[in-house]
């Protein structure tokens, strides 16, 4: 592409490399722990029993930011793709791209990932028991593919916004402007709207039942 953005196009495999490195680790952290009766809360779908306290340092530093990150820099892209190819085209583009391997994802690939979860409960069941249980009584968890969901989501939801308000894109481009000139009244603005969306959410809905929905 003429237009491509090295440096970005850098920052999304760094971003790519470090969920990989963070969902693989995840078995080797001290804190790891497998819950036998509630096999969904376990830290991880196995747990080894050698563990290195450096990977917890590594674990905490990238949930203060990588997935933040990662929706950042997909956000970034939205706006000039309805541009390029029109909401029609775009949504379903997204949906080809997000929806289908969500759905393979939580059908296929995920019952393989958490039936060993579901042997070390002590349940004596087949894979193929335990893939008609899952969608049922097993929970039929995402596991980390939440954020693809997630994604999709937010990406019908700024289609349908800039579809309902044609000027908003005019109103987006005055804010690189904005952060240069007022960084400081920016950041403010920003702080007070995340807690002011957040911390409703979070006293209603509470930590543990994010986890659930997820």
């Amino acid at each position: 592409m003429r237009n491509r953005n090295e440096a970005l196009s850098a920052l999304r495999l760094c971003v790519t490399l470090l969920v990989l490195v963070h969902h693989t680790v995840l078995a080797y952290c001290r804190y790891g722990h497998f819950n036998r009766k509630h096999y969904l809360w376990s830290s991880a779908p196995i747990i080894d029993p050698h563990r290195w306290i450096g990977f917890d340092i590594l674990q905490d530093f990238n949930d203060t930011y990588f997935m933040s990150l990662t929706f950042l820099v997909s956000g970034l892209f939205v706006l000039p793709s309805l541009q390029r190819k029109g909401t029609y085209r775009y949504v379903k583009d997204r949906i080809w791209r997000l929806g289908l391997p969500f759905v393979v994802c939580v059908t296929l690939i995920m019952p393989l990932a958490y039936y060993p979860s579901i042997r070390q409960t002590g349940a004596d069941l087949s894979f193929g028991q335990y893939w008609l249980g899952y969608f049922t009584r097993f929970g039929w968890p995402g596991g980390p593919a939440w954020f693809i969901w997630f994604l999709l989501t937010l990406d019908l939801m700024c289609s349908a916004l800039i579809r309902l308000w044609p000027m908003l894109p005019q109103k987006l481009a005055r804010v690189p402007d904005l952060i240069v000139n007022h960084p400081v009244r920016c950041l403010a603005a920003l702080l007070v709207a995340a807690c002011a969306i957040y911390l409703p959410v979070l006293v209603v809905v509470g930590s543990e039942q994010w986890f659930r929905v997820c």
